[in-house]
C-alpha cells in the first residue's frame, strides 16, 4: 500500500507542480486550455530537469527533493487555482436527457475515460515499444541512477516520467505509472476541444473533443506509454500559442510557443512538425511588425532549443548529423504501402480509425474543402497536412503514427458536425441524439479492444504473469523459462527486444544476426515475425534455415501460442 501511495503522490507532483504558476500567468485563458498547458509544462519541465541531473546521478531522495521544491515554488510564486462551481447532478442528468451538447459530450467523455482507466490500470506495460524502449530505459535509469552515453536516440520524456514513480516508491509500479500516458490522453482531448472552441465555436469544441476521445486508435494508444499522443498534446498547445502570438505579437506568447514546440521535440522527433505552423505565424507577423516578429522568433527558437532541441544536438555529437534524428529503421520504412488512397488516411485505412469514426472524419475533410475561405480551416490543414504527406511517404505502415496530428482532423470533424447539426438537425429528437452518441461510444470502445476494464470484473485477482500472458501471449512464459533455465553468464541472442526489459541481469543481445555472427550465442530466441524481417532485409545466411539441424540447434522451449521458440546452440 505504501509504495502505491508514494507513487500516486509523485505522479501528482510531477503532473501538477506548475498549476499555480499557470493560474497566475494565464489567468485570462479558458480553463480547458490552462489545465493542459500547466500539465504539459509540469511533466516536460520536470523531466528536463531530471535529465540534466541524471547526467551526474539520480536517487530516490533527490527525486523527492526536486518534486517538493518544484511544488513549493509553484505554490509560493503562483496563485491558487479556482475551480468553477459544478452543475448539480440532477440538473446535469436533465441536460443529458434533453440532449444538451455539453452534457451529452461530458457523458460520452466520462464513459470513454472510465473504460480507458480500467484498461490501463489492469494490465502492466503491454505496448511493444513501451516495454522494449520507454519502460526499459526507465528501468535502466532507475537501476543505475544515471543517464549515460548509451541512453541516446529517442528523447527521454516518457522514460523519465515513468522513472519518477519507480524512484519514488522503490518498486516497479507499472499499472500506476501508466496513469501518466492516460493523463496525456485526457489533456490532449481537453486541449483539442478548447482549440476547436477557439477557432470554430463552443459546439464544435465539444464535438471535436468527443470525436478524438472515441476514435479507436486514440483510445487504444492513450492507455499505453507511446509518445505519439504526448507529442500531439504539445503540438496542439503550440498551435494555440502560435495563434495568440500572431494576433498579439506578444513576446510572452512567442516564448510559450517555443517552449511547447521544444517539449514536443522532447516527447518525440515528430515534434518538428510544430515548426511548420509556427514558421507561417512568424512570416505573417514579419509582414506586419518586423522588429517584434524577429525578436519573438528569436525567443521562440531559443526556447525550443533548450526545451528539446539540445537532445538532437547531443545525438549528433555522439553519432553524427545523419543520426541526430532517430528513424524507424529500414525494415519498417520498406513496409510503407504508399497507396494513393492513403493520402486521405480515413479512406485508405478506414478500418483502423473505426468505421463510424472514419466516416465522420471523412465528412470533416469534405466540409473543410468547401470552407477553405475560413482562416481556421486553413490553419488546421496547415498543421496536419504536411505531416500527413510525410506519413504517407515514409510511415504509412502504421496508422498509429498519425496520432500526432489527429487532433487537427478532429477539429475539422467537430466543426463539420456542429455545422450539420445547426443546419439539418436543430430540432432532432433528444432520445435519438442520446442513442446516437452512445452507439458511437460503444462501437468505438469495442473496436479499441479495451478489455482490461472487463477483466477487472472477470478476473480481478490475476497475477502479474497471468495478466501479461493474457495480453502478450508467449512473451512472458519465455521470460520465465530463461530466468529458470539459462545461466546469467550465458549469451542469449533474441529477435524479441522486449525480453531485455525483464532480464536485466542476463546478457540479451537483440537483433537479426546472420548465422556467422552468432558464434558467441548460447541460446537463440526466434519470433514468428523474424522470417519476414530476414527476407525483407535480404540477409543471406538466415539462421531459420538451420533451426531444424540437430547439429546446430536444439529446441528447448516453445511458448503456449507457438509464436516464440527458444533454441540451444550447439556450436559443433
Amino acid at each position: 500500500m505504501l509504495p502505491a501511495l508514494l507513487s500516486l503522490c509523485s505522479i501528482t507532483l510531477l503532473c501538477g507542480w506548475s498549476v499555480p504558476l499557470c493560474q497566475r500567468w494565464l489567468a485570462a485563458e479558458p480553463p480547458a486550455l490552462r489545465w493542459p498547458i500547466s500539465f504539459g509544462l509540469s511533466v516536460g519541465g520536470a523531466t528536463l530537469l531530471f535529465a540534466v541531473l541524471g547526467f551526474s546521478g539520480l536517487s530516490t531522495a533527490l527525486v523527492w527533493v526536486v518534486l517538493l521544491l518544484l511544488a513549493g515554488g509553484g505554490l509560493l510564486l503562483g496563485v491558487r487555482p479556482q475551480l468553477a462551481p459544478a452543475t448539480p447532478f440532477t440538473q446535469w442528468l436533465r441536460q443529458v436527457r434533453s440532449a444538451r451538447p455539453a452534457a451529452l459530450a461530458q457523458l460520452v467523455l466520462l464513459l470513454a475515460g472510465a473504460a480507458a482507466l480500467g484498461h490501463a490500470t489492469y494490465y502492466p506495460f503491454i505496448g511493444d515499444d513501451e516495454i522494449s524502449r520507454y519502460g526499459y530505459l526507465a528501468r535502466i535509469i532507475f537501476r543505475g541512477g544515471y543517464i549515460g552515453p548509451a541512453e541516446r536516440g529517442y528523447p527521454l520524456l516518457m522514460p523519465l516520467a515513468y522513472a519518477v514513480p519507480l524512484f519514488a516508491s522503490g518498486q516497479l509500479v507499472e499499472q500506476l505509472a501508466k496513469l501518466i500516458p492516460l493523463a496525456f490522453g485526457v489533456m490532449t482531448v481537453a486541449a483539442t476541444g478548447a482549440l476547436a472552441r477557439h477557432w470554430f465555436g463552443v459546439r464544435a469544441g465539444w464535438y471535436a473533443a468527443v470525436m478524438l476521445a472515441v476514435t479507436p486508435q486514440f483510445l487504444q494508444w492513450a492507455t499505453v506509454g507511446y509518445v505519439d499522443i504526448p507529442a500531439a498534446l504539445y503540438i496542439v498547445l503550440a498551435a494555440y500559442a502560435g495563434d495568440r502570438w500572431l494576433k498579439t505579437a506578444s513576446p510572452g506568447w512567442a516564448l510559450l510557443a517555443g517552449v511547447l514546440a521544444g517539449l514536443a521535440l522532447w516527447a518525440k522527433q515528430a515534434g518538428f512538425v510544430a515548426f511548420s505552423g509556427l514558421a507561417v505565424c512568424g512570416w505573417l507577423l514579419l509582414m506586419r511588425v518586423p522588429r517584434k516578429a524577429l525578436a519573438g522568433g528569436s525567443r521562440l527558437l531559443l526556447a525550443a532549443f533548450f526545451c528539446g532541441g539540445w537532445w538532437y544536438l547531443r545525438n549528433a555529437l555522439y553519432d553524427g548529423w545523419l543520426h541526430a534524428v532517430p528513424d524507424a529503421g529500414l525494415f519498417h520504412t520498406l513496409q510503407a504501402p504508399r497507396q494513393l488512397l492513403q493520402m486521405l488516411p480515413f479512406a485508405g485505412n478506414y478500418a483502423d480509425f473505426g468505421y463510424l469514426a472514419a466516416a465522420i472524419y471523412l465528412a470533416g475533410c469534405a466540409w473543410a474543402v468547401t470552407q477553405l475561405r475560413q482562416p481556421a480551416v486553413r490553419w488546421c490543414l496547415l498543421w496536419c497536412g504536411p505531416y500527413t504527406l510525410l506519413w504517407w511517404w515514409q510511415y504509412s505502415y502504421d496508422v498509429r503514427l498519425l496520432l500526432t496530428v489527429l487532433p487537427f482532423y478532429a477539429l475539422l470533424a467537430g466543426a463539420a458536425l456542429a455545422a450539420a447539426r445547426s443546419r439539418f438537425f436543430s430540432d432532432a429528437n433528444s432520445f435519438w441524439q442520446v442513442a446516437a452518441a452512445l452507439l458511437l461510444l460503444i462501437a468505438c470502445v469495442w473496436q479499441a479492444r479495451l478489455g482490461g476494464a472487463l477483466q477487472w470484473l472477470r478476473n480481478p485477482s490475476a497475477t502479474y504473469a497471468q495478466r501479461l500472458e493474457h495480453a502478450k501471449g508467449d512473451m512472458y512464459p519465455v521470460v520465465q523459462f530463461i530466468e529458470q533455465q539459462v545461466g546469467p553468464r550465458e549469451v542469449v541472442c533474441s529477435t524479441d527486444v522486449r525480453l531485455r526489459y525483464y532480464l536485466l541481469d542476463f546478457d540479451i543481445r537483440f537483433g537479426y544476426p546472420a548465422l556467422e555472427q552468432m558464434a558467441e550465442c548460447d541460446y537463440f530466441v526466434w519470433g514468428s515475425w523474424a522470417e519476414a524481417v530476414y527476407e525483407t532485409l535480404g540477409i543471406a545466411t538466415n539462421p531459420q534455415r538451420m533451426l531444424n539441424d540437430p547439429q546446430q540447434f536444439v529446441q528447448e522451449y516453445r511458448g503456449p501460442e507457438e509464436k516464440i521458440t527458444v533454441y540451444k546452440m550447439l556450436h559443433p
